[in-house]
């Protein structure tokens, strides 16, 4: 060191300064990313409660596949905080118990989320992980039968209403 000249020292002083602030920089967006993930959380939390029995239950469904994402990856993180928030949104996503109305049911968002979930079944996921993704599954099968179910007593509803408006013209034809 004692054959160093003075600008190079002044350069590798600048290089360890450059090296310390970005590492400060990389810290506070950690945890800036960190803080955002958490509100967005509590949002996703707050609105799983106002839909906690939805008429419209697209939000939610739209909600799985990014928050299971989401679940998978915070599983190999050490942030439990975030881990436990992810964890709670899941389970309020798997109490979900139908979607909507007949009308405004839109069957392929389910087979989409529906598909999306047994492909991340497919890959490598701790066991907690796992069975809340089997347990997303189990949900939006049910969510599907029960749809399908509103909507066969929709079509019959729809079969016998025209059915009596028939019997109804044709009365009118004979008394005429």
């Amino acid at each position: 060191m004692d054959n160093v000249s003075v600008s190079e020292l002044e350069r590798m002083d600048a290089a360890l300064a450059n090296v310390f602030s970005t590492k400060k920089k990389m810290k506070e967006e950690r945890r800036l990313e960190e803080t955002l993930t958490l509100r967005a959380l509590n949002l996703l939390g707050m609105l799983l409660r106002r839909y906690s029995s939805p008429d419209d239950g697209s939000i939610p469904l739209l909600l799985i596949t990014p928050t299971l994402t989401l679940l998978r990856k915070s599983s190999k993180t050490k942030k439990l905080d975030i881990h436990a928030r992810i964890t709670d949104v899941v389970r309020r996503l798997n109490r979900i118990r139908r979607v909507g109305n007949a009308d405004s049911f839109e069957r392929s968002l389910v087979q989409n989320a529906k598909k999306d979930v047994e492909e991340m079944l497919e890959k490598k996921l701790p066991r907690t992980v796992r069975v809340l993704v089997r347990g997303t599954l189990e949900m939006l099968e049910k969510c599907f039968k029960t749809q399908l179910q509103a909507e066969e007593k929709t079509l019959k509803r729809k079969k016998e209403v025209g059915k009596s408006e028939k019997r109804v013209t044709n009365k009118k034809k004979r008394t005429s």
